[in-house]
């Protein structure tokens, strides 16, 4: 028997809270069973926090200076 997970696609919108309402359910009823994708989602949610730190830490930094932002 073949078990079918969830798409990379659906993982990440899921983990940045985009996922649409009709596929949320499936989704997390999935999520509740299997533990690869569980895994995935970890994964994805880890990706995610590290860029969304690395664009604070550029967005604060270089690229304020270099708009002519900067409070310095």
């Amino acid at each position: 028997m073949t078990t079918l997970h969830i798409l990379d696609d659906h993982l990440e919108a899921y983990s940045l809270g985009r996922l649409a309402a009709a596929a949320t359910a499936p989704a997390e009823e999935h999520l509740l069973g299997c533990a690869d994708c569980r895994d995935r989602l970890a994964r994805w949610d880890e990706y995610i926090r590290a860029m969304r730190a690395a664009c604070r830490t550029f967005c604060d930094g270089p690229l304020r200076r270099a708009a002519g932002l900067s409070q310095d």
